[in-house]
């Protein structure tokens, strides 16, 4: 089972992102994020999973390798409606729920 450091890495390498772009954009050094990757540290603080979770929209149990699941897929569904029924009300349109058959 990949550990954290493979975790982020193959995260960080299927979405063409260098250590960096990951810096650049979490604030987290490039060296800390190194140092995770090679398996020699893993964070020591909620917040930073967190910002990693937000960031590769993953959840804690993929990051600790407790599942393989990556996308926190009912969470981007939820978000995607959410904001769907917002521009329907925007636009004038009722939102309905399909009816089951």
């Amino acid at each position: 089972m990949p550990d954290f450091g493979d975790r982020i890495r193959h995260l960080r390498k299927k979405r063409g992102l260098t250590i960096m772009d990951v810096e650049n954009a979490t604030g987290i050094g490039h060296s800390t994020i190194s140092r995770w990757e090679r398996g020699e540290s893993v964070p020591n603080s909620s917040d930073i999973y967190r910002i990693l979770m937000d960031y590769f929209k993953v959840d804690m149990c993929y990051l600790l390798g407790v599942t393989d699941g990556v996308l926190r897929e009912s969470e981007v569904i939820k978000e995607i409606v959410t904001r769907l029924e917002v521009l329907e009300e925007r636009a004038g349109y009722e939102v309905h729920e399909e009816e089951s058959k």
